[in-house]
């Protein structure tokens, strides 16, 4: 069965044949902007993309959790949880597109 995924790799060549970039540029390129979003959102601020959507942090409060295994109850302490949202125009299109391509027979 054939899934269909992306990894890293295949996106860094994909972007060196659109650009003329080499490989090894487009990976530092691509390290970078990750490095950034990951330090932004570790501060607490959020990082907007112009037409694709933006990555945010929510604090999730201290709550009490329940392990059906041991039939106990435990605390889960407050954390910072990453997510993203996608823009209209990048959800409208995909949206679209993904009914292009099931109606193709692709799945």
């Amino acid at each position: 069965m054939i899934k269909n995924r992306l990894i890293s790799t295949d996106t860094i060549k994909r972007i060196s044949n659109m650009t003329g970039l080499y490989q090894y540029q487009v990976k530092k390129v691509l390290v970078a902007v990750v490095q950034c979003i990951v330090n932004d959102l570790a501060l607490g601020k959020e990082v907007h993309f112009l037409s694709l959507g933006k990555f945010k942090t929510f604090k999730k409060e201290k709550r009490q959790g329940f392990n059906p295994y041991h039939g106990k109850h435990f605390e889960i302490d407050e954390c910072y949880v990453p997510k993203f949202k996608f823009g209209k125009r990048a959800y409208d299109f995909i949206k679209s597109e993904a009914t292009k391509n099931r109606t193709k027979g692709f799945n």
